[in-house]
């Protein structure tokens, strides 16, 4: 859409393009096919690398002295729509009625008449649903109805596909989105929780089934059945999306982009960055010196990968925390004596087990804290502005596993 605004309005295009002011040389569909032809070909990335061939010889990438990318995501809305526990189930047994329609070869309508499922085709579910919203055992009953309907296509789906050659086209369809149905609730558990009591009174009779929806949103929690790879995003703790992030690098000195990926739309930032930067290096044919990222990039599990691949990263590190209390900053760690010494100027040598962290790669790394003696701390004329805790035997300052790489 952007391509297609500047070539029929922007000068700058019109003269690169060798084409009149008043000319519109193409429709919005024109680069939508080529797009399309250029995916189904696999020619896309091929493409790409040509682009970056050609700037290496006209001299915008600058080969002897290697490149300096720098590294962040852009968030990219999916194309699927988001919708609630009720109506997402709803859309995953109506692509699976699909799926076993076509083994029988009728259309999806006659099979849901035929097999009990008619209020999945027409509108949606909760459209059709004449409840009592306000009423939260009404809203059990109908999700336990659809949890019900749902575990009853999956088993005939099961029996669908055991009757079918394995590598047969149709048994694949009934396979991937029963997958998809079960594996992306869990089981149907996303957002749903059994139990032999669902609404708590004791009777494990209810009509409910059993079946209530979770408190809170699951980590990995699928929002679209029509875009399965869409998740819930932040960009920042006020900016939320629903889609993916693409994580670009770009030369710094041309402002190229050389390489790009695609993450889900919950993943860290700094989520593939050394392929990125990896990736770089092999479409540009150019070594890359030096990889920059603001502070999503600062975590020591990034900074590890990068060193143990001898790769140079630049990473903002956060600022001091606006606390009442001295931050770790204000402390001086030396790891080559293995000693801390407090801003009042005393030093310790105890080192204590911390409790777990996993990083940023997902590593689960042991932690370890120097830690200082209560008796010293609590006749410290500066114990106010260290810690404030009641019954705190001694401050305790937490020694990072990538502390080397973080000072």
């Amino acid at each position: 859409m952007t391509a297609k605004a500047r070539a029929d309005f922007d000068i700058r295009w019109k003269v690169a393009l060798g084409i009149e002011i008043e000319d519109q040389p193409f429709a919005k569909s024109t680069l939508q096919v080529f797009r399309a032809q250029l995916i189904l070909h696999d020619k896309v990335r091929e493409v790409f690398e040509q682009s970056l061939r050609l700037a290496r010889e006209q001299g915008y990438l600058k080969g002897k002295r290697g490149m300096r990318v720098a590294m962040d995501t852009t968030y990219i809305l999916g194309r699927g729509a988001v919708k609630d526990t009720y109506n997402l189930l709803a859309d995953g047994i109506v692509k699976l009625m699909r799926a076993l329609s076509a083994v029988e070869g009728v259309p999806v309508r006659r099979w849901a008449e035929g097999q009990g499922y008619k209020r999945y085709v027409g509108s949606s579910v909760k459209g059709q649903a004449a409840i009592d919203w306000s009423k939260r055992r009404a809203r059990r009953r109908l999700l336990g109805q659809i949890v019900a309907d749902a575990d009853r296509l999956l088993e005939l789906a099961r029996r669908s596909q055991d009757g079918l050659p394995a590598d047969s086209a149709k048994r694949q369809a009934i396979v991937e989105v029963a997958e998809l149905l079960g594996s992306a609730f869990g089981g149907l558990l996303q957002d749903v929780k059994r139990s032999t009591d669902g609404d708590g009174d004791g009777d494990a009779d209810d009509a409910d089934g059993g079946v209530s929806l979770k408190e809170g949103v699951s980590k990995d929690r699928m929002v679209s059945v029509h875009d399965p790879e869409m998740r819930h995003g932040h960009k920042s703790k006020r900016k939320r999306f629903d889609g993916h992030k693409a994580a670009v690098a770009v030369d710094a000195d041309s402002q190229l982009i050389t390489a790009v990926d695609v993450l889900p739309g919950n993943a860290a930032d700094n989520l593939g960055a050394l392929e990125l930067v990896e990736q770089s290096e092999a479409s540009a044919h150019v070594a890359v010196v030096e990889a920059m990222g603001d502070t999503a990039y600062d975590d020591g599990g990034t900074r590890q990968a990068f060193a143990h691949a001898g790769r140079r990263l630049v990473a903002r590190v956060p600022g001091r925390p606006n606390r009442k209390c001295f931050p770790k900053d204000d402390f001086v760690i030396d790891l080559v004596a293995g000693s801390c010494t407090c801003p009042a100027g005393q030093i310790t040598r105890t080192i204590v087990p911390a409790g777990k962290r996993a990083d940023g790669t997902g590593t689960v790394h042991r932690l370890q804290a120097f830690r200082f003696d209560g008796g010293v701390c609590q006749g410290c004329l500066l114990r106010s502005r260290c810690f404030t805790a009641k019954g705190m035997k001694g401050r305790q300052v937490l020694i990072h596993p990538q502390e080397g790489l973080l000072q």
